[in-house]
């Protein structure tokens, strides 16, 4: 017997347990590398290391030369990740720090009377 579709709801709660509903349409597609690495924010080598220790989905064959990601897993998989990573405390900068580059000034010379 087939297995059911994913349901279009998705229940959540607020903070104070108030639960609430969104409604998602079920789409299932299929995603290149690239794609999972723009939506992911991995960098290659990590998205191949993750994959090789079983950290992150493995893909699916489409032919000899090429995989793909079903994006509902590419999906759950980003779902997965701890909510705490996904928001700034209050006290975070809003800002990046400035980072000089290049060589530093020269540090002040004090007169030597000549020498």
């Amino acid at each position: 017997m087939p297995e059911p579709a994913p349901s279009p709801v998705k229940r959540l709660q607020f903070a104070n347990g108030k639960p609430f509903e969104i409604a998602q349409p079920v789409i299932n597609r299929i995603l290149n590398k690239p794609t999972v690495i723009d939506r992911t924010s991995i960098p290659r080598g990590t998205l191949d290391d993750w994959i090789g220790k079983g950290l992150f989905p493995a893909p699916i064959a489409l032919g000899p030369r090429r995989v793909g990601w079903l994006e509902s897993d590419v999906k759950a998989w980003i779902d997965s990740r701890p909510l705490a990573n996904r928001t700034l405390p209050s006290s975070a900068p809003t800002t990046k720090p400035t980072i000089r580059r290049g060589r530093p000034p020269k540090a002040a010379t004090v007169a030597t009377g000549g020498k």
